[in-house]
């Protein structure tokens, strides 16, 4: 977890980056923001993070909520990419283990979510193998793998993805979210991404959507930069406004 900028009235955007997600990649993002007056924090997540969640991904949860306790930002961007959403939902269900005063002015920290390339849970098993190995058939091979391991290992991985979908899906936030999609991505599925946007819509949430005819996974940036910046740069305009209150801070710790 690496972090620029030290002062807590400052904006903050944290980056939810990809797998295997490399740091000359990543730069791209960070200077974004930078150069729009924010402080950046990345969270990076391994496959083997995602493939044994309960020690990666609960870890890295933990630490990212330790952070936001102790920096106590109060105007903070959430960037998804890829499988960042399933790590967003752990994040929630983390924040979920607080009494409901803390656990409120976190939640209502957050001013907005951009999600790009949102891995839905189906995706995990093609996402994780295409982050080991570029090879058609190797990754073919290990997806087919990894779905016998998700099968399983219900109680060690997969129970751990469905909570987390769940939390996301339940839409627990109020502010405004950007959807950025591709209709020919073979990892994120923009039918599912749209039918998220249009369930928070149901329950009041601001859904904004990109969506673009082709672009590869993650590379919308670099595919579509002019419309990409526009986008993010009028939400990130429209989101200065304090959010909607949440519709509702009390305590709902999972056990």
């Amino acid at each position: 977890m690496a972090t620029s900028g030290e002062t807590s009235e400052r904006r903050l955007v944290v980056l939810l980056s990809w797998l295997e997600a490399k740091e000359k990649h990543i730069e791209k993002y960070r200077q974004f923001y930078l150069d729009r007056g924010f402080d950046v924090l990345n969270v990076k997540t391994s496959p083997w993070d995602l493939l044994l969640p309960n020690v990666g991904a609960r870890k890295i949860s933990e630490d990212f909520v330790r952070f936001m306790v102790e920096k106590q930002y109060s105007n903070v961007v959430v960037h998804g990419f890829s499988v960042g959403g399933y790590m967003f939902g752990r994040f929630l269900l983390e924040m979920d283990k607080f009494e409901s005063e803390l656990r409120g002015k976190l939640l209502n920290s957050i001013r907005g979510i951009i999600f790009d390339s949102l891995v839905p849970l189906e995706g995990i098993a093609p996402g994780v193998s295409r982050s080991i190995t570029q090879n058609p058939l190797g990754a073919k091979v290990l997806e087919k793998l990894i779905e016998v391991y998700l099968d399983v290992a219900k109680n060690i991985a997969t129970k751990h993805y469905v909570e987390a979908s769940k939390k996301v899906w339940a839409g627990p936030l109020r502010c405004p979210t950007l959807f950025l999609m591709s209709k020919d991505d073979n990892i994120s599925d923009h039918r599912i991404v749209e039918r998220l946007a249009s369930v928070w819509s149901n329950l009041g949430i601001e859904c904004r959507r990109m969506l673009v005819d082709s672009s590869p996974h993650v590379q919308l940036f670099t595919k579509h930069h002019e419309s990409y910046v526009k986008q993010v740069d009028n939400f990130l305009k429209h989101i200065k406004a304090p959010p909607k209150p949440l519709i509702e801070t009390t305590n709902t710790t999972n056990n």
